[in-house]
């Protein structure tokens, strides 16, 4: 099936601009490109469900896990109450948020029209901003990649065949803007972030209750559907490499 065909049994028509190559690197490569998506996402999950504990015992750690905004405020939080140090909060915000960049962007570029259509398709709000996204990437992927180089954006700067050393270079400074930003952030909220800290430690057991017992109903919720992030990768492999089974 061409990548045209998909597009048109997907109900949606992609941006022109946009170019799909449709390379084949074998089952075994897509392994190895998709598996730290996944090693990720189980980081992700292991990090709200502790994330009571860690937030004020190892911020740090718990960034690592997990780097969402909120994470990374936290971090920060620790490195100007002179907990950690800003060299420590740096370096593993950085690499932490630049782990999964790689592996998407390769989807993108190896697979195009076929990564999006599957990621389009994980779920119906992501399917959404990924069409809108997609369409704004045309006229200003450049400065996508490094406002908001998340998943979704790393895929189509490959799906778009950005140049590996210029989207290399336009991550990597939004990455260190972004971690800047954060710093700053948790410098101008500081009273009430100690405040909330303070509330967390306080009420721990009860917060542990809600992060395990939700972390673990969303996982057993999507694993029932089939749906999680490892089941979805899993079926990935199935979507991206067609051909490569009946050659």
């Amino acid at each position: 099936m061409s990548d045209a065909a998909a597009s048109h049994l997907h109900g949606h028509e992609h941006d022109p601009k946009l170019p799909r190559p449709a390379h084949h690197i074998g089952r075994r490569r897509l392994t190895v490109i998709v598996a730290p998506i996944g090693v990720l996402w189980v980081c992700n999950l292991v990090g709200w469900i502790i994330g009571p504990q860690l937030v004020t015992e190892a911020p740090i750690a718990l960034m690592a896990l997990g780097p969402s905004n909120r994470n990374v405020v936290f971090a920060a939080n620790a490195v100007q109450n002179g907990r950690d140090a800003f060299g420590l909060y740096f370096a593993v915000g950085f690499f932490r948020l630049l782990a999964p960049d790689a592996s998407f962007y390769l989807l993108g570029k190896l697979y195009g029209d076929r990564a999006i259509v599957w990621m389009e398709n994980r779920t119906k709000t992501l399917g959404e901003s990924m069409r809108s996204l997609e369409r704004l990437f045309g006229r200003a992927g450049h400065a996508l990649v490094v406002i908001m180089p998340n998943n979704p954006v790393c895929l189509l700067a490959g799906a778009a065949e950005m140049p590996v050393a210029l989207f290399a270079g336009l991550n990597v400074a939004g990455t260190v803007g972004r971690m800047f930003l954060l710093y700053w952030i948790g410098d101008k909220l500081a009273d009430p972030i100690s405040w909330f800290l303070q509330v967390v430690k306080d009420y721990r057991p009860y917060f542990l209750a809600v992060t395990v017992g939700s972390g673990l109903l969303l996982f057993f919720s999507e694993f029932r559907k089939g749906t999680t992030e490892v089941q979805q990768l899993a079926e990935l492999e199935d979507e991206l490499e067609p051909e490569e089974d009946t050659a």
